[in-house]
Formats: structure tokens, C-alpha cells, sequence
């Protein structure tokens, strides 16, 4: 069951003028929303902001701020200049903390946009979070105009899109046993009959306990007149993740309340937790208009680990092949970009039904959409111990979340992304789900409908064939540096198995090393180079695995004066 979607104001009239200069804003709002009325006034946007398409409410008096760690700046120093504290640190090693600007006497926009300006600062942002209005702040709620419809078991286990995701022959080769998805949502009912022996232990990140049950509290926090208009939600989403990967784990992180709202804050701490628990997938079924740039920071790093032009991470203890994140589209209707799912290296995905048409609801665009899976009248799990139709882009992200954890479950060591252009599609997790979906008329679903079938085909074809991989790092292709002693840094590592400092060669300018240290967990290679002559330096990295496969990959670099 799906409602109209009715839109926030989008004209130059309706927005105003003024805003924070520079910022990207950001609001969240759970993508499911199927059964959500969505109502957004939209704050005002600064001409010369190309990022900046929404803004959003934030907690009171918080300010997210990471350090630049070439500029030497402390908190304590950010602090005492304006007149903020620590609340929260993130990660004390990449400089990013949580301020409390209560005491500040100033506002938290003022703050920002000062902020904005300082050369010691990476990026600074309001805490957002999705709630009712207070007052005349910006606003951003979701309202139920009624409840899912009651569903039944037997409509669970042998809906369409059983079918139409190829889970019947995808489950002949794996059912998921060895993965773990992490569910970060509004809770997951902890005792549900369908769930027994599926959970693993995750974190109430809104209260701070480790209960994690999807509760409804009776109360409108919101204010929107409805109370607890998302309970139930994180429990709908982790049924479909189950139905698709039975035998894979499911790892709830509560970001959401019974109203689904939450702030960004809590969602890097919950991917933090996700990856110290080692999940293989992360399910983000929410969306927002508008881009933070510290959400983006959390998220380049636990998909793209290797990548990460930071000296710091931001995130710490990210395997080499990074976690599977996927993102829900959102419900809008509209060809607009949505975060985190447009994110570069997050699985973005639309809703289509039976048809394999375009749901009206779902939000679109070939430039950011990746795949499409199935959100219309999807039968999953509801509290307490029931089932529920329900509608929208967050129940087709779970479906792909599913499916990256059948193939993370075949090949634990695949990454997410390729790490260069000439891989082959089956060379990452990404690739095999995009060049698998089935091609829809709608090219504005991206690749496709996703097909677990397909997927694993794919996967276990190619699994005895691939070679090992070697990225360069630093210097990159065509760089230049003053250095005279550069340190070559390449990431080389093999889809399906671990390789030695054995394996591994290389050469620099023609000339083979091998005084250069590897480590075999993260496939980092690091070579202390002797002194160089000014000019082209071109460089060789080899790796052989033990089945015999090979594979090299060459680069220059320039030293100029």
C-alpha cells in the first residue's frame, strides 16, 4: 500500500535567500516512507552552494568539525576561539568530534558559517537530525496516513520478488551462512520466530544500551499528530534482508526512533560499531536531500578503504575490501539526487513492482541510481512476531543488501569497488551486482533489476580465474612530486586468498627491489625509495597467487624541482 508523496518547496521564492555559504546540508529521513506523507520546508540555499539543494533541523547547539592535521590545530584550540566544548570525539586519530555550542552565545548557523572559513577545519556542519518543527526552524517529518497491511507467512516466503530476485536458484549455491548485515534502522524485533538464531549482537546508538528491539513508545515526538508512524520499520527491512539471505546474520544498530528520526551523528557511530563488529554489508534504508560532508568522509572510507586520499581514516579497522553499504533511493518521484545512496561507492536503489516498472513513488536518475529491486507490496516481518505489506525504496535496498551478502558469502575477500577502470565487473561486489541486473526499458534505474542468480553466477564462474590486483596509491599515476626519496605505497591483494611479501615485486625504474615491507592483511605495500634523479620515474608492481594467477600494473610519476 503507498501513498502520494507530496514535496517540500523547490522555487528560488519559496527558498529565499541567504543561507550558510559553502555548507553542504543535510537531513534525514527514513527511505521507506511508503506508508509516509512526506512534508518538507526547505530552508534557504545560497546561490553560489552548487552542493547545497535542502537544508535540515539539527540538535540544538551541536556542530560536527573535523581538524585539518596538517594545519597542527587541536580541539581544545577550536574550542577556546569559539567558545564551544567537546561533547563527543569520533575518532581522536582523524581529528573529528562532536562540539556543544550551548555556552557559545552565538548560534549554531553563525558558528558554522564562521567555521566554514577556517583554514584548520576539513569541514564543519550542524548535527542534523529529521524531526517536527520547534518554533521556526527548518522542517522535515514523515506522517502515516495508515498502518502497513497485515500480511501472513505463506505471502512471506513465496511473494514475487522471490522470483523475480532469483532467490530460489541464487539459495542452490549459497544461502549467505558466514555474512553479516548490519540493519541500521529503528530496531529489529529481537524475538521474532522468523529471526530465531539470525541475530547477532548490535547497539542502541539512541539510547546508549545495548537493546536494540524495535518498540513503539505511544508518543507523538514529532509532533505530527501520529504517533510511532515508523515502529515496526527496521523489523520489515530485516525480514527482507533474511528472506534473501536466510543463513546470513543480521546485526540491528537502532539510529532510528519509533517516529524515524535520528541524526548523522549517530549513524557514523553505528557504521563505526558496524565495522569494529565485522559486518560484511551495512542496510541504509534512509534518505535526504542534501549531502554532508562528514557522512560522505565516513562512508568513502569503509567502501573505499583503499582510496582514502586522507593520511588519516576516518573510520579505523576497515578490512581491505571494504563493507557493502546500500542505500534506498527515497520516495519523492523524483530524478533528484538522494544521500547517502548517491555516494560514490554506495549501492543506490529505485523500487520497481511485479511489472518490473518504474514504482511511481520512487525516486530515479541514471547519473545515481544503481539498480532497482522490487518495493511494491513487499510481505516481511512486523512486531510483534507478524508479517506486514508495505511499500518504498526501503524495502528494495534490503533485497541488495541480501544479495551482497550471498556473494560476500561465496567470496569473502571480493571489494566493493573496483580498483581500477580495466577490471572486469566480477573484480568487486559492485561490479558483479551491476553487471548481472537484468536491463530494464527505464534507463533511469541504472544497471537494471538486481538478480541474486545472476549475481552468483557470475561470481562463482570467475571465482578460480581472478588474478590478483594492484592499485597505485601514492605517488599516483602522472603525479608530481619535490621529493627526491619518495615512498611508493601500492595496495596489492588477491580476491580469494592471502598473499605473502613472496608474492609481490617490484621495480622502479627498471631496477627490482626487494627491501620493500608488505602487509599481508591489508595488501599494503611500502617501498622507502633510494635517491632519484629529477624526471620521469616509472614503476612495476607484480604479484603472482598461489594458484599460478598473475597480474601487474605499471605507472610513472615525475620528481621535479
Amino acid at each position: 500500500m503507498k501513498t502520494a508523496l507530496r514535496r517540500g518547496m523547490t522555487s528560488a521564492e519559496e527558498r529565499g535567500a541567504g543561507g550558510f555559504a559553502g555548507l553542504r546540508r543535510w537531513f534525514l529521513a527514513a527511505g521507506a516512507l511508503c506508508v509516509l506523507v512526506l512534508v518538507a520546508a526547505v530552508a534557504p540555499a545560497s546561490a553560489d552552494d552548487d552542493d547545497d539543494d535542502g537544508a535540515g533541523e539539527f540538535e540544538t547547539g551541536e556542530i560536527v568539525v573535523k581538524l585539518d592535521p596538517r594545519s597542527g590545530a587541536t580541539v581544545d584550540g577550536i574550542n577556546q576561539q569559539y567558545g564551544t566544548t567537546t561533547k563527543e570525539t569520533f575518532l581522536p586519530s582523524a581529528g573529528i568530534y562532536l562540539l556543544d555550542a550551548a555556552q557559545s552565545g552565538r548560534s549554531v548557523e553563525a558558528l558554522v558559517e564562521e567555521m566554514a572559513r577556517d583554514a584548520r577545519l576539513v569541514y564543519a556542519e550542524p548535527n542534523y537530525i529529521v524531526e517536527s518543527p520547534a518554533g521556526d526552524r527548518w522542517r522535515f517529518k514523515g506522517r502515516t496516513d495508515f498502518a502497513p497491511e497485515p500480511s501472513e507467512q505463506a505471502r512471506y516466503t513465496d511473494q514475487y520478488a522471490v522470483g523475480k530476485m532469483g532467490l530460489r536458484e541464487a539459495h542452490g549455491v549459497t544461502r549467505g551462512a558466514g555474512a553479516t548485515v548490519a540493519v541500521l534502522d529503528t530496531g529489529v524485533q529481537g524475538d521474532h520466530p522468523e529471526l530465531a538464531g539470525s541475530l547477532v549482537p548490535g547497539y542502541n546508538f539512541l539510547d546508549d544500551n545495548t537493546d536494540t528491539d524495535d518498540v513503539r513508545t505511544g508518543a507523538d515526538d514529532d509532533g505530527d499528530g501520529v504517533a510511532d508512524e515508523l515502529a515496526g520499520h527496521g523489523t520489515h527491512v530485516a525480514g527482507i534482508v533474511h528472506l534473501t539471505a536466510p543463513e546470513a546474520k543480521i546485526m540491528p544498530m537502532r539510529v532510528l526512533d519509533s517516529n524515524g528520526t535520528g541524526n548523522v551523528f549517530l549513524i557514523a557511530e553505528a557504521i563505526q560499531e558496524a565495522v569494529r563488529r565485522d559486518a560484511d554489508v551495512i542496510n541504509l534504508s534512509l534518505s535526504s536531500t542534501a549531502e554532508s560532508d562528514f557522512l560522505e568522509d565516513v562512508l568513502e572510507d569503509v567502501t573505499e578503504p583503499e582510496d582514502d586520499d586522507d593520511d588519516v581514516p576516518s573510520v579505523e579497522g576497515v578490512p581491505p575490501q571494504g563493507l557493502v553499504v546500500v542505500g534506498s533511493a527515497g520516495n519523492e518521484g523524483e530524478p533528484n539526487r538522494r544521500y547517502p545512496a548517491s555516494e560514490d561507492g554506495v549501492l543506490g536503489v529505485a523500487s520497481v513492482g511485479s511489472t518490473e516498472v518504474r514504482s511511481d513513488f520512487s525516486n530515479y536518475g541514471r547519473e545515481w541510481v544503481d539498480v532497482a529491486a522490487p518495493g511494491e507490496e513487499i510481505q516481511s516481518l512486523f512486531p510483534t512476531g507478524g508479517y506486514a505489506s508495505w511499500d518504498g525504496t526501503s524495502m528494495s535496498a534490503p533485497f541488495v543488501s541480501g544479495q551482497a551478502a550471498l556473494i560476500r558469502a561465496q567470496r569473502p575477500n571480493l571489494p566493493v569497488v573496483m580498483d581500477d577502470d580495466d577490471d572486469p565487473p566480477s573484480a568487486s561486489v559492485e561490479g558483479v551486482i551491476k553487471s548481472t541486473a537484468r536491463p530494464l526499458a527505464d534507463r533511469e534505474l541504472g544497471a537494471g533489476h538486481a538478480d541474486a542468480a545472476r549475481s552468483l553466477g557470475v561470481a562463482s564462474q570467475r571465482a578460480a580465474n581472478l588474478a590478483p590486483t594492484v592499485a597505485p596509491v601514492s605517488p599516483k599515476p602522472n603525479a608530481r612530486t619535490k621529493s627526491r626519496t619518495p615512498t611508493v605505497v601500492a595496495t596489492v591483494r588477491d580476491p580469494d586468498s592471502r598473499l605473502a611479501k613472496s608474492n609481490v615485486r617490484l621495480f622502479v625504474k627498471g631496477k627490482r627491489y626487494t627491501n620493500f615491507t608488505y602487509n599481508a592483511s591489508t595488501g599494503r605495500l611500502s617501498f622507502k625509495s633510494p635517491r632519484l634523479p629529477y624526471g620521469p620515474v616509472s614503476v612495476r608492481v607484480a604479484a603472482t597467487d598461489a594458484g599460478g594467477k598473475s597480474a601487474s600494473r605499471s605507472w610513472t610519476f615525475r620528481i621535479v624541482r
